[in-house]
């Protein structure tokens, strides 16, 4: 009975961290969706940014209970072919600040390395500039 009592404990608390994980990925979405900063003559619009790959990590302060303290980062490529990160923490479930950080190409392909079908997807031929003018360099 304790047993089953236990286990049903375990999957309420599995439960609420993947709500509470989607809670704070909906608050981090709404601050995207009104995103819209100039930077460098460059103008990140959250509404018309592609999101291409997410990073969500929750700070766990009591083992097996849902986190309240989130870090999301999303590299993201605007229209006009421009990559940036879009950095956003929520603290006790609030959103507490957000960050554009720009990325050259050279930047946006090294972090997608790791994820090799999204990297293809929009490095399709495996490499990108920075590496052919290397090589240009050496030979």
């Amino acid at each position: 009975m304790e047993l089953l009592l236990l286990a049903a404990c375990g999957m309420v608390l599995y439960a609420a961290g993947n709500y509470v994980d989607f809670f704070a990925d909906q608050i981090a979405g709404e601050a995207f969706d009104k995103l819209h900063e100039v930077i460098g003559g460059v103008s990140y619009f959250g509404q018309s940014a592609r999101p291409i790959h997410k990073i969500h990590v929750s700070h766990v302060s009591v083992p097996l209970f849902p986190s309240i303290h989130h870090d999301l980062k999303v590299l993201c490529k605007t229209d006009c072919d421009h990559w940036f990160w879009f950095n956003a923490k929520v603290r006790m479930l609030k959103l507490e600040e957000t960050k554009i950080a720009p990325l050259s190409t050279e930047e946006a392909y090294e972090a997608l390395r790791d994820e090799p079908d999204i990297c293809v997807r929009f490095f399709p031929d495996g490499n990108n500039d920075h590496e052919a003018m290397e090589h240009k360099k050496s030979a």
